[in-house]
């Protein structure tokens, strides 16, 4: 069975709902509480349009695909800061030591993504593809992990978020979750994999998208991750301060 017609409805839905989502964050001006991920979703409404337009010329649409997909990874590392910054604001020492942790995180996975390009990607001209790839697979760890990093420090804390924070930080794990995927069988099955690969890809953003304007457009409300009551969290908050001016 052709996947064509499949990948291809996924293709203009995502063409509708990203430049819908990137007015609505706009005209909202959700751009002041959330500029990265305005950014991101405005950049993403146009690569979008590009890549459909170089959809017919295979190795222009590889590159800028690629380029691209380095360019919005790298916003995702922002997007993913942006959360930490906003879930930890009122707790302004638990914020410096979740800092230090995020950080030293992406230190520590830039250097597994690094270990995986220098042992798999050749870049000799005959293998720059696959080396490509194996660049998007070592950028898209980074992103999971961090996203992971900030679920696990908010759930330990036991942190409020807001329902659009929290809607932000779900879409964007989805998405970068299936991309790494989709990139890792990509490098390791090429063209045999590309349909089923592509189906997912667009598939996930498409989910991404409905879940990012699902969660912004429903009533503002606080979700609990319900773990210590506040006042076990202020005491956190002011160990930590103690520890910091030591």
């Amino acid at each position: 069975m052709s996947l064509y017609y499949p990948i291809y409805a996924c293709w203009i839905a995502g063409l509708i709902l990203q430049p819908a989502l990137a007015l609505f964050l706009l005209a909202k001006k959700y751009w002041r509480k959330y500029p990265i991920f305005t950014i991101y979703t405005v950049l993403n409404a146009a690569g979008d349009i590009v890549s459909f337009l170089l959809r017919d010329t295979p190795l222009s649409y590889f590159w800028f695909g690629s380029i691209f997909n380095g360019i919005t990874a790298f916003l995702g590392f922002g997007i993913a800061y942006e959360v930490f910054r906003t879930i930890f604001s009122p707790h302004r020492a638990l914020k410096r030591l979740a800092t230090i942790v995020f950080a030293g995180c992406a230190i520590v996975l830039a250097g597994l993504g690094a270990s995986l390009i220098l042992s798999e990607a050749t870049f000799r001209s005959a293998d720059l593809m696959k080396s490509v790839l194996v660049v998007g697979e070592a950028t898209r760890i980074l992103e999971v992990g961090l996203i992971a990093v900030l679920f696990f420090f908010s759930s330990a804390f036991g942190l409020h978020w807001r329902q659009s924070t929290f809607g932000i930080a779900l879409g964007l794990g989805i998405f970068a979750t299936v991309e790494l995927v989709a990139t890792t069988f990509q490098a390791e099955f090429g063209p045999a994999a590309i349909n089923v690969l592509n189906l997912l890809r667009t598939g996930a953003f498409d989910v991404a998208l409905i879940t990012w304007m699902g969660y912004l457009l429903a009533p503002e409300t606080s979700l609990n991750i319900v773990l210590p009551e506040r006042s076990q969290l202020e005491a956190w908050n002011r160990a930590v301060m103690e520890l910091i001016q030591q």
